[in-house]
This record gives structure tokens, C-alpha cells and sequence, in this order.
């Protein structure tokens, strides 16, 4: 007998309410929110919302220092998308818990 899967439960009235495009040649992973993760990719997105459309530009400059402990020395200098992932910061969560602890 095969295990049940649990139903998905329905979209809220929220997410129903917005269309999103977007224009990365993929969708946006959940745990990758974040701008650092989208940063110089231009037009990432195309958002319709009760007949208003707005275009989502990632297209700013990114540049933060990574430290080897709070307040340390400077390991390496993060700019684009692929640093930070190779970082080990390649989650939203991940890159609260350095900014929360200073790194």
C-alpha cells in the first residue's frame, strides 16, 4: 500500500490576488528572496495586481565583506550572486543568521 501524500492546501487570497512573470529562465527559489541572490540580472520580474503592472529590476550593485568571525578580518568580498552562494550563504536564513552575527 502506497503512503498517503498530504493534500496541498489551496492558495490563499493573497497569493490568488497577484500574477507574477518572471524573467530569470527560472522561477525564484523560496529560500532565495532575497536581491543579493539577483543582483545585475536586470528585469527579473513582471508583477500584475488588479489591472496595475509593475517591472522588478534587480539591476543595482552588490558589495559586502565577508569576515572570518564579528568584527575579524576581511576573508573575501562578495558581489555577485555566485559569491555569496560559494560563500555558503545561499539562503535567505543564512544570510540573516551573518548579518545577525556580524559577519
Amino acid at each position: 500500500m502506497k503512503p498517503l501524500k498530504p493534500p496541498t492546501p489551496p492558495p490563499s487570497a493573497i497569493e490568488t490576488m497577484f500574477q507574477i512573470e518572471y524573467h530569470i529562465g527560472f522561477d525564484a527559489h523560496p529560500q532565495q528572496q532575497d536581491a543579493n541572490f539577483y543582483t545585475g540580472m536586470g528585469c527579473i520580474a513582471t508583477v500584475k495586481y488588479e489591472g496595475f503592472v509593475v517591472d522588478v529590476y534587480c539591476d543595482g550593485i552588490t558589495k559586502a565583506k565577508l569576515l572570518n568571525e564579528p568584527n575579524g578580518e576581511v576573508v573575501s568580498t562578495l558581489t555577485d550572486p555566485s559569491d555569496f552562494i560559494d560563500a555558503g550563504l545561499d539562503t535567505d536564513k543564512a544570510l540573516e543568521i551573518a548579518n545577525n552575527q556580524n559577519l
